[in-house]
């Protein structure tokens, strides 16, 4: 086996390697995080109270990287928001912050604006998350026209 042929196997070798020590499985596999997907229970909360308003399940994935989306049944059927799209990021130990967009309808189907998510989220062990959640709602000019909060209660879907 000639030399170049040798070290193109080795920098495959290497490539695939590194690949599988960094994939999103391994950081899964050795207990690293928020990467995954999870089945939340969002609990509407009044904002200055705290007190529960009502629930609804969900799903949220975070992706390795710092990119995560998720899916929330809080708003009425049909749905009139889309599925949230953001990026999450390590604070430090295990809190961990996200920030997400989704946009917003009328009943008519024209645009009423969009959502912002603000998510505070503590894991507690590699199968479960408590959350904190801000919303700023605005109107399909941007002005900021509501606020709402919630609690997430997130179990890893395995």
């Amino acid at each position: 086996m000639n030399a170049k042929l040798k070290r193109s196997i080795l920098a495959a070798i290497f490539t695939l390697t590194t690949a599988a020590a960094t994939s999103p499985l391994t950081a899964y596999a050795q207990g690293k995080g928020l990467v995954g997907a999870w089945d939340i229970t969002i609990t509407f909360r009044d904002c200055i109270t705290r007190e529960a308003q009502r629930e609804r399940p969900g799903f949220i994935s975070f992706m390795f990287g710092g990119v995560m989306t998720d899916f929330g049944t809080g708003q009425p059927i049909p749905q009139n928001r889309t599925d949230s799209h953001g990026n999450w990021s390590h604070e430090n130990g295990a809190s961990y912050s996200a920030v997400s967009k989704a946009f917003r309808f009328n009943a008519d189907g024209s645009v009423a604006g969009t959502v912002k998510l603000f998510r505070s989220i503590e894991l507690i062990d590699n199968r479960a998350f408590a959350a904190n959640v801000e919303a700023e709602i605005y109107d399909a000019n941007g002005v900021l026209i509501a606020q709402s909060c919630a609690t997430e209660a997130g179990t890893r879907i395995e």
